[in-house]
Order: structure tokens, then sequence, then C-alpha cells
């Protein structure tokens, strides 16, 4: 990944306008000393734009392989709209408060629910972490209060947009998801 980003715009926690989440050296190092599960990192080249002096920081991409699994029944997710030849699908939640099942997650400390890999879940113990730890840029919201309306819909691709190969494959094969 290549980003140009203002010097001013940068945290320990730094969101793409795609949704992506990098994140700085001092975060991977919390990550790394508390030992946190559930993702793996990319280099990512940074510059700033032209008028800046200073050279810009290590940045690197969270890639979240860490997994909760479909929403709980009570979250009502429904396939609107699929198409068997390519894999696409388009989703609407009932009630996004109701997302996560618990007995779905495989325990990693940030995964993700499907059909929302933009939206990475933590738990108590990370956030925790990165309360204690003062980490800018991170927003931590309860799973119960995300800002998603009743019936949005959700097209969030297939996973390997937002996977490793093998993670996605493995997911795939174990869920039948594309």
């Amino acid at each position: 990944m290549h980003v140009t980003a203002h010097p001013l715009g940068l945290r320990d926690f730094t969101w793409t306008w795609m949704s992506d989440l990098l994140i700085s050296p001092k975060a991977l190092a919390l990550f790394e000393r508390h030992h946190v599960t559930g993702f793996e990192v990319r280099r990512v080249v940074a510059e700033y734009p032209s008028p800046a002096k200073i050279k810009p920081p290590e940045l690197y991409e969270v890639v979240v392989t860490g997994w909760g699994g479909l929403p709980a029944r009570e979250a009502g997710l429904t396939a609107i709209e699929s198409c068997p030849t390519c894999g696409y699908k388009k989703f609407s939640i009932a009630e996004p408060s109701r997302l996560i099942d618990p007995t779905a997650w495989d325990g990693s400390d940030i995964f993700v629910v499907w059909p929302l890999p933009r939206h990475p879940f933590v738990t108590d113990r990370l956030a925790g972490i990165i309360r204690k730890e003062k980490l800018s840029g991170a927003k931590l919201v309860p799973a119960q209060e995300i800002p998603t309306e009743r019936g949005t819909t959700l097209n969030p691709g297939s996973l390997l947009q937002w996977m490793p190969e093998e993670r996605a494959s493995q997911l795939r094969q174990q869920f039948g998801i594309y």
C-alpha cells in the first residue's frame, strides 16, 4: 500500500478513506508486547504532500485475520441480492445491536463479523490496552452501540479483498463464504 497523508493527520491508528487501518510502530510494538492475536501487518509506503520537509513515519497496514463468524441469529442477517456466477452478495441487517455470536468467535483479540469486514471488533482486553497506553486515533464503541441503522445494506465483496489468501481459503471452505 502507498499512502499520501498530511503530517498532522497521522495517529497511532489512522484510517484511510477506503477504511484500511494503518498503525504506528508504537501501536505495533504494543500489540507484539501484549501478544495481540487476529491480525497480520504489511509495511506501508508513506509520503507527505510536496511542501512537507520532514520524513514520513513508518506505518503498517493491519490485515484482520480474526474471525467472529456470521452475525448472531438475533441480528436478522438476510441476503437480499446475490449472483451465483460471480459470488456477489448484498445483505441487510435487521438488528445491528445484536451482531456478535460468541459461539462463532475464534477467540482472537481483533476480528471481523461477516459481512462487516470494514468494522474490526476488539476484545475488552485489547480495548483496555489501547486505553491504558493512550493510543491515538481509535474510537472504541461497544458492539451493541455500533452506529449502523436497522435495515442497512452491506456489500462486503470477497474474503480475499480483506484477508490473506490462506486465511480466506480456510474460512471459505469452513463457512462457504466467498
